[in-house]
Order: structure tokens, then C-alpha cells, then sequence
């Protein structure tokens, strides 16, 4: 659990300091680590597999609860599970990393948000070119 903390941290750190230098290197910085995080957050067969090799065989039919499961069965079922324990376990992590991409992808659009678009370059705040309007 300290991990998401310190996870959460470290991203609201780099998004915030993003957010006020409006850096490239930390914006491609937190997307590396974000993109990163979700690919390790998501079940992969082989690590399911490893653990579910660990884990009693399920004997009872997920399908049908009348009838014993087959060895077959018993051998699906046990991976599902497995994929399923490790999805809720690493559920917070893929909150995480697809809060800060989705932030990575609307922080450009917000900065334009307040500011006048000048295809020179140049920009000023909206306000500014408001007729009638006290600066």
C-alpha cells in the first residue's frame, strides 16, 4: 500500500511541476512512467500462470455448481481466478497511471484554455482582448 502512496506522489510532483514549467522533458517523463505503470498493472499469463501453479486446484464447477469440475476445468478456473486476484490487487495502479495519462492529455488543452491563440507564437491572456472589459 506505501507503494501508491509513493507512486501517487512522485506523479502529483511531476504533474505539478508540468503543470507551472509546462516542460517537455517532464511532461515526457511522467509519460514514460505512466505508460510504464499501466503496462506492469495489467495481468500477465505468464506471472498468473507461475501463481496459479502455487494455488490449490479449484474443485467445484464455476459453471455448473451440480457437478465436480474436470482436471481441465479445474485447471481454468484456477487461472481465472488467479487473473481475477491479480486484477483487483493491481487495480489502484491502473487508476494511477490512467489518471496521469488522461491528465497528460487535457493539461494542453486547459492551458489554451485561458490564453488567446496567436499562430506567431505569442500569447496573451483572454481577458486582455475582451472589448469593454477593465483589465
Amino acid at each position: 500500500m506505501i507503494w501508491i502512496f509513493a507512486l501517487a506522489f512522485t506523479f502529483l510532483i511531476l504533474l505539478v511541476l508540468e503543470w507551472r514549467s509546462r516542460s517537455r522533458l517532464i511532461r515526457v517523463l511522467a509519460l514514460i512512467m505512466a505508460l510504464g505503470l499501466f503496462w506492469f498493472s495489467r495481468p500477465i499469463p505468464y506471472r498468473e500462470l507461475r501463481y496459479a501453479m502455487e494455488r490449490a486446484p479449484v474443485t467445484e464447477n464455476l459453471w455448473d455448481r451440480q457437478r465436480n469440475a474436470t482436471p481441465f476445468e479445474s485447471g481454468l478456473f484456477t487461472m481465472y481466478q488467479e487473473v481475477q486476484d491479480d486484477t483487483d490487487g493491481q487495480a489502484p495502479y491502473g487508476v494511477l497511471s490512467f489518471a496521469t495519462l488522461t491528465w497528460l492529455a487535457l493539461s494542453p488543452v486547459l492551458w489554451r484554455r485561458n490564453r488567446k491563440y496567436d499562430p506567431n507564437g505569442a500569447s496573451s491572456h483572454a481577458l486582455d482582448s475582451v472589448p469593454g472589459r477593465a483589465a
